[in-house]
């Protein structure tokens, strides 16, 4: 059994970011980028009134004509004199030769000329050019992912085409004759299916694609046709089930049996064991046991960075962060133990409860989750008021 740090570091070389491919920025939300993105200009390209006001020609005179109006986009017809203003909107580039700009609400009109009532100082409310940013400037990084606010900055740059990663197809196979879809009469003694609906959540929260077959039957010959069907159309392929050595675990002898080579064979981490990890032809395939808490531990802590990776993200691995454990937490010496817990965001950071129910085969208790906190082999547990490494859920979105 490989040690969690070992398993990490196996399966994060074993990914690599799938090949670049060119789409054009309307179509580029939710994307990640292989570029960066370099301003092609100064921003703004020429200097402009921050509010709706008057560009003065000087500050010394007590009035000022009025010689046009500039709305955004329009270019002024000449420098400015002294003794003139011209009006200019938010955004409208200011002549040459404006010394400041005035609010609209700090000055009196009389027909075509203003007067000033406050005091404005030179370059007041103008934007000089490149004041945002210079060109050549970077602005959006490699690696970032194309959220709807960094999508909009990509568009306010001007870009009409941009480099991205592929998204990583994701594949899950959904194994048990005991399982049926929420919403089906309940049986009694079988379970509803709920690591489908909780994978392609995380799969799309990351902007990827997910596929599923199943639930199939325990039966060899459909899970061999699910595993070849997902194995040739899918970058990374998940089995939920099947995976340990009873009579109706046929994952590892089919794997084997298939051409992949194993990566890892069982981690020393509870819950989550049994966790095969297996590649062909460069694709991954992760074999996990069906219990929800155990599935979800694997998704976490081994499926997400590596998909994270082959998506392209700049900072792929789990991001763990200390906080101060307000309860004792259970472990035992010689094995990683994962403990769910509460989070409290405090003034004085974080502050972690361990739930009071921590069995595996439970699932409701995740509805109190926040995070997942891990007790090293070294130690029997850890004590309330001790600090500890949490895997905060919120802070590690797929």
């Amino acid at each position: 059994m490989l040690d969690y740090r070992e398993a990490v570091s196996v399966l994060l070389g074993a990914a690599a970011p799938l090949p670049v491919e060119t789409v054009s920025s309307a179509e580029a939300c939710g994307r990640i980028l292989a570029a960066d993105i370099l301003a092609p200009r100064a921003f703004p390209d020429t200097p402009r009134s921050a509010v709706d006001g008057y560009a003065l020609g000087d500050l010394e005179s007590g009035s000022y004509r009025i010689r046009e109006v500039l709305g955004a986009g329009e270019v002024p017809s000449g420098p400015l004199p002294p003794g003139v203003a011209d009006a200019v909107m938010t955004g409208a580039t200011v002549p040459e030769g404006c010394a400041a700009v005035a609010r609209v609400e700090d000055v009196t009109i009389d027909g075509d000329t203003i007067s000033i009532d406050h005091s404005v100082a030179a370059g007041d409310l103008v934007n000089p050019a490149g004041a945002e940013a210079e060109s050549g400037a970077r602005l959006l990084d490699a690696g970032r992912r194309l959220d709807p606010l960094r999508h909009a900055v990509l568009c306010h740059g001007g870009q009409g085409e941009v480099s991205v990663h592929r998204r990583p197809r994701v594949g899950l196979l959904v194994t048990g004759s005991e399982l049926f879809a929420p919403g089906a009469d309940h049986v009694p003694g079988k379970a509803y299916d709920c690591n489908r609906p909780y994978l392609q959540g995380v799969v799309e929260e990351l902007g990827l694609e997910c596929r599923v077959l199943g639930p199939l039957p325990d039966e060899p010959a459909s899970l061999r046709c699910g595993l070849d069907e997902l194995a040739d159309t899918c970058d990374v392929v998940v089995s939920s089930g099947g995976v340990s050595v009873g009579k109706f675990d046929f994952m590892r002898p089919m794997l084997q049996s298939s051409g992949f080579e194993l990566l890892v064979d069982r981690t020393n981490i509870r819950p989550g064991r049994p966790l095969l990890v297996a590649r062909r032809d460069g694709r991954l395939f992760f074999g996990m046991p069906g219990y929800p808490f155990a599935f979800v531990v694997n998704t976490c802590l081994y499926l997400l960075p590596v998909l994270r990776k082959s998506a392209g993200f700049r900072r792929f691995g789990n991001e763990f962060r200390p906080a101060r454990l307000t309860a004792d937490a259970r472990g035992r010496q010689g094995r990683w133990d994962v403990v769910r817990v509460g989070i409290d965001h405090g003034s004085e950071g974080l502050a972690a409860t361990p739930l009071p129910d921590q069995r595996t085969s439970h699932f409701v208790p995740m509805v109190d989750c926040d995070g997942l906190l891990l007790v090293g082999p070294a130690a029997a547990g850890l004590s309330a008021g001790a600090q500890a490494d949490v895997l905060d859920l919120a802070a590690n979105p797929g």
